[in-house]
C-alpha cells in the first residue's frame, strides 16, 4: 500500500471512531464519549503524517509533530486550521486520560 491508501484507511478508522462516539453518547456512555472521539481525531491526524510521509511517535498525543510537518506543499485552508486540530487532540488526550478510570456516570 503507498501512502495515499494507507492514509484512506486511517481516515476510515477516524470515520468509525467518530460513529463509535456518536453511538456513545446516544448510551449516555460519557468516558466512551471521550475516548472515541480522541481516537477518531488522533488516528485522522496521523492519516494526514502518512499522506505526506511524515514519521510519528507511537503515542496518542501526536499534536506536536503533527504542527512541526512541513506545510509546503498542504493547502492554506488546511494550515489555517491545524493548530485547532491540535489544540483539540491535546484537550481529549487529557480528558481521556482523566476519565480512563473512572465509572460513566460520574463525569461532569
Amino acid at each position: 500500500m503507498n501512502n495515499i491508501e494507507v492514509a484512506q484507511e486511517g481516515l476510515k478508522r477516524g470515520k468509525q471512531w467518530q460513529q463509535n462516539a456518536i453511538r456513545a453518547f446516544e448510551d449516555e456512555r460519557w468516558n466512551d464519549v471521550v475516548f472515541s472521539y480522541e481516537m477518531a481525531v488522533e488516528q485522522s491526524l496521523k492519516a494526514v503524517l502518512i499522506l505526506f510521509g511524515i514519521e510519528y511517535p507511537k503515542i496518542h498525543n501526536i499534536s506536536n509533530p503533527y504542527l512541526r510537518m512541513n506545510k509546503t506543499n498542504i493547502p492554506k485552508w488546511f494550515v489555517n486550521n491545524m493548530d485547532f486540530h491540535a489544540k483539540i487532540l491535546k484537550i481529549l488526550v487529557k480528558k481521556s486520560t482523566k476519565l480512563e478510570y473512572t465509572i460513566n456516570k460520574n463525569y461532569n
